[in-house]
């Protein structure tokens, strides 16, 4: 159905990417979490991840308001098959590094935060200390 939408095989690439996600974090899970999603991000940039995710993201508003949704709701569905952290943290999490990698696929590395940004982020979202800006 989202084919039609986004694109020629844009469901199977969301599929696969999902179960490499599954399979990724179950071959990291024993590492930090926090560490976890920043190799992630890394991964998700270049390697096999990279190429997954280069063929669906741009840095159209269609991919921002369309694919995001989409592709961060399976990736927290798959990942969070793997790690046991809330539902909504994993989709907080996994929207932010989709949104950052629309960026780097697009052409504008310099959007994804350097690692230790990261992994401050990552451990305020999953830690609830996250505090927003109004």
């Amino acid at each position: 159905m989202t084919d039609k939408l986004f694109g020629h095989d844009f469901d199977k690439n969301v599929e696969d990417l999902s179960r490499m996600t599954e399979q990724w974090f179950m071959r990291n899970r024993n590492k930090d979490l926090a560490e976890q999603f920043s190799q992630y991000v890394a991964e998700a940039q270049t390697g096999k991840l990279g190429q997954y995710f280069g063929r669906v993201l741009d840095g159209s508003l269609e991919c921002i308001i369309g694919v995001l949704p989409v592709m961060a709701n399976s990736l927290t569905s798959a990942a969070g098959r793997v790690i046991k952290v809330s539902r909504s943290k994993l989709k907080q999490l996994f929207s932010m590094i989709v949104y950052w990698l629309i960026q780097f696929h697009s052409g504008h590395p310099g959007s994804i935060p350097v690692k230790a940004e990261i992994l401050d982020i990552t451990n305020g979202i999953l830690s609830s200390k996250v505090h927003f800006i109004r």
